[in-house]
């Protein structure tokens, strides 16, 4: 037996199918619709005998089109958690930059020249002590 298939691409559509087998280039074309297709996974009962074609296989088939992974839902507890979570490490942020720059501001009024420390060497021909 020799002879072509003509289909539609593979896609998600299980109800649909189009296409039509011609057995021979003078043979006349049998159409193919969802009444001749066996999907994955079914099976076939109450036959002598069957001919068939495998038409498209792997992750091509149209079931495994269709299954597609499970989206993650987040429960509300969950999302209540995130918002919380955001909200402290705003807050410790803010808090972090606030600590900064008034830890700054008392040093530079207690201690106009707080860069001493980068300093080391003698001051006015007198040795530093810190050194």
């Amino acid at each position: 037996m020799n002879g072509h298939i003509i289909c539609e691409r593979p896609n998600t559509a299980i109800y649909k199918y189009e296409g039509y087998m011609q057995l021979g280039p003078h043979e006349e074309k049998i159409s193919l619709n969802t009444d001749y297709v066996l999907l994955r996974g079914m099976s076939l009962r109450n036959t002598e005998h069957v001919y068939g074609v495998v038409v498209f296989t792997g992750h091509d088939t149209k079931v495994m089109k269709n299954s597609a992974t499970g989206k993650y839902k987040f429960s509300s507890l969950e999302k209540l958690t995130n918002k919380s979570i955001y909200i402290i490490f705003l807050i410790q942020c803010i808090l972090a930059f606030t600590a900064a720059l008034l830890g700054a501001h008392f040093q530079f009024l207690v201690n106009h020249n707080f860069h001493n420390y980068l300093y080391c060497g003698t001051s006015a021909g007198k040795a530093e002590k810190d050194c």
